[in-house]
């Protein structure tokens, strides 16, 4: 929430320094109107651009992922966070069943903000598994990197809607990573199941599988990118 009434106020007061400048300086002040409506938009578009980056980072740092977090991101509500030696995962909601992952990367004087948006290595790919009774069950895989190390994060999506009793996906992989699982269910009736890693790139190779419910998935296969902001 900080991270925008930050800015907000830095372009509300050079508004009003332009505006005085427009009014009071008597070679703008002959300017013609739609000259200084152009001129005022133009600079605050262009200061909005500027202040997309997260400055903070070169004053100061935050003591934990959680309140790095909190000041970059309005409005979120957080669903897990995994927290390593140099970076922490963020599986976060705004409003939908559909989640988010954010990493909060870590430097020698604390954890540092992002930008909201900000882009880094990911990838999603959904994908529906029908069973021998022809029940078919919705699951998506979204995964992101660090940018600043090789850790890779992990999350297997297994959604439903009015759903009420439900058996908990089995999901491993070749590495024997250990999945952590956790269940929700809000009042628009959506019933979502999530199980996720943190996997080191140096350790996965061409022959890496992950197995939902026995069947084997390629996380690297077929991915679409962009979908993790």
């Amino acid at each position: 929430m900080w991270f925008y009434l930050f800015r907000l106020v830095i372009m509300i007061f050079v508004a009003i320094l332009v505006l005085l400048c427009l009014r009071f300086i008597p070679r703008l002040r002959q300017r013609k109107t739609w000259e200084k409506i152009i001129g005022f938009v133009a600079i605050e578009i262009i200061l909005f651009v500027i202040l997309q980056y997260p400055y903070e980072n070169l004053f100061f740092h935050f003591s934990t992922p959680e309140e790095a977090f909190t000041y970059s991101h309005f409005g979120a509500t957080v669903q897990t966070m995994v927290e390593e030696d140099s970076c922490a995962f963020v599986v976060y909601s705004s409003g939908s069943p559909i989640v988010k992952i954010d990493v909060i990367e870590k430097e020698d004087h604390g954890w540092n903000i992002n930008r909201p948006g900000a882009k880094h290595k990911d990838g999603y790919k959904p994908w529906t598994s029908t069973d021998l009774l022809g029940n078919a069950t919705s699951y998506s895989l979204k995964m992101v990197q660090s940018n600043q190390s090789n850790q890779l994060f992990v999350v297997i999506q297994h959604y439903d809607f009015n759903g009420s009793s439900h058996k908990v996906s089995d999901v491993y992989d070749t590495l024997d990573s250990s999945y952590q699982s956790y269940v929700t269910n809000d009042s628009n009736g959506w019933y979502t199941e999530y199980h996720y890693t943190v996997l080191d790139m140096d350790n996965v190779d061409d022959s890496y599988q992950i197995y939902v419910e026995g069947k084997p998935i390629d996380p690297f296969k077929d991915l679409y990118e962009d979908e993790i902001g």
